[in-house]
């Protein structure tokens, strides 16, 4: 098994300047992917490495980097001078980064670029199998996670199951300081490389359990992406949650809630179970109570067990099949014996809101344009004001705005003097992209929400120009608005309430 790389450079300055170099050569995320002709680093696959090689072949730093910390290869030691710019490889090396080899240099690590940063994850696989220290590398639940994040300026941030340390890396930008925390020893020496490599003096990081954090008192974000897979034992530090079905999930909730400051939001990624003859809902909506938080589980459609299972353990037993198909019927066991008839999955977000009646609400996850935090932040500010206004003449005093990410998508089909309109709906196309059927009436309605008269002048004016009594359709107005207004088809004009998410 490849050894542990020790990452650490000599001093701070020597990071420093070591990120510069990348940033100078262009080592982005945008520009990495345009020269390997990807959508994104996750689309790379081992067989297209013959491609890959001749768009990397111009010579360039660039290039060179991305043939050492993207697609592993080995390259000429010039060609690694030269990338090095004024730093000595003896430093690359020296802080893990590279090792020298027959004929040239290999990369010890990957350098992801993601969002801004460059992180250094773990590159320590053979055959698909992986040591049982291997430190995440930025996969689907993370991008997931960092999209969803609510970025608002916070004083204190807890990133529980920090790994590489990507999600507290970029909370640092926004927060006054950060604490990671993971009981992988291995992959705090990554966090923390990390952390030095893009210059970020605000964050700290500690070996400590996720159910009894390091630290004391209240945090105003609290982000995790902790060992969540649903397995019969643990194997694996950044996989198994070593706990019976869900409960290290519900217990990194349940201490999310408690550890939040007034007011705070906190962010967990995970998986559940979906339990025969109980409604899954219902089920985590039980978890929250009494524990003073309003609680938001957007969730991916559930996966089968057998599935599940058989995803994960081809991640680790993928080149030994007596191994898979033995772990395999394992997991279906377990899982039969827990009742399982599907695992849910999702990020749940829970805003402290002490001294109230809290509210939980589960959507099936609308598909993501884009980054999604912000939506997520205006959804709790929406559902806020809704609670607020809730009597109708409250609502009728209220001026609304369309959403300027509101789109309206007519079909249309052959009619005897042309076409005609067969069907219209709504869809956001920035954050969640919720979209909906309408008929004419709400688009009637829709085109007067500019923020300029409230909606009982409004609702007058429909009444007027249908030659109806305002009072026949101001419950069905309200009704409407109401159920426009939670998935941010219209905006309340007011100061807490932005006109465009930014």
């Amino acid at each position: 098994m490849p050894r542990r790389p020790r990452l650490a450079f000599e001093s701070h300055l020597r990071a420093e300047r070591a990120g510069q170099i990348l940033a100078e050569a262009g080592y982005t995320e945008e520009r990495v992917c345009a020269l390997l002709d990807i959508r994104d680093l996750l689309a790379l696959r081992s067989q297209d490495l013959p491609t890959l090689l001749r768009r990397t072949s111009g010579g360039s730093s660039l290039d060179t980097l991305v043939r050492l910390f993207v697609l592993g290869t080995e390259v000429e030691r010039a060609a690694g001078i030269a990338a090095a710019a004024e730093m000595a490889l003896d430093d690359w090396c020296a802080a893990g980064l590279l090792e020298e080899v027959p004929g040239g240099l290999r990369g010890r690590v990957e350098l992801h670029p993601y969002q801004g940063v460059v992180v250094a994850v773990d590159r320590r696989l053979r055959g698909g199998r992986m040591p049982r220290d291997f430190v995440m590398p930025i996969a689907g639940s993370s991008r997931k996670l960092a999209n969803a994040t609510i970025r608002s300026l916070v004083g204190r941030t807890l990133d529980l199951g920090t790994g590489s340390g990507i999600q507290a890396c970029l909370a640092a930008r926004h927060s006054g300081h950060v604490l990671g925390v993971d009981r992988n020893a291995t992959a705090l020496s990554f966090a923390e490389f990390n952390a030095h490599l893009n210059d970020l003096s605000n964050i700290r990081f500690a070996e400590g359990d996720f159910l009894r954090p390091p630290g004391d008192g209240r945090y105003d974000l609290i982000l995790a992406n902790p060992p969540f897979v649903l397995s019969p034992k643990a194997r694996y530090t950044f996989r198994d949650s070593g706990h019976p079905g869900d409960e290290l999930f519900r217990r990194i909730l349940m201490e999310t809630a408690a550890r939040l400051a007034e007011g705070g939001f906190g962010q967990v990624i995970g998986n559940w179970l979906m339990l025969s003859g109980e409604d899954a809902a219902a089920r985590l909506a039980r978890w929250f109570e009494g524990t003073g938080c309003d609680v938001w589980v957007l969730a991916g459609k559930p996966v089968d067990p057998a599935e599940y299972a058989a995803n994960w353990i081809r991640q680790t037993e993928g080149d030994r099949p007596a191994a898979f198909a033995r772990e395999l019927e394992e997991w279906i066991a377990y899982f039969d014996s827990l009742g399982t008839e599907a695992i849910g999955h999702g990020v749940v977000t829970l805003r402290r809101s002490s001294g109230r009646p809290n509210w939980f609400r589960m959507d099936e996850e609308p598909v993501e344009a884009g980054k999604t935090g912000e939506a997520i932040r205006l959804g709790f500010e929406l559902r806020a004001f809704l609670d607020e206004a809730h009597d109708d003449e409250t609502l009728l005093a209220v001026r609304f705005r369309v959403s300027p990410d509101l789109r309206v998508l007519r079909e249309l089909g052959p009619a005897p003097n042309g076409l005609e309109v067969l069907s219209s709906r709504i869809r956001l196309v920035k954050g969640l992209a919720y979209e909906g059927s309408v008929n004419d009436d709400v688009l009637a309605l829709l085109s007067e929400c500019h923020g300029e008269k409230t909606l009982g002048q409004i609702v007058d004016g429909i009444a007027r120009s249908s030659g109806r009594a305002p009072s026949t359709i101001f419950p069905a107005c309200v009704r409407i608005v109401r159920q426009l207004v939670e998935p941010g088809f219209l905006l309340p004009v007011r100061p807490d309430v932005p006109a465009r998410p930014q």
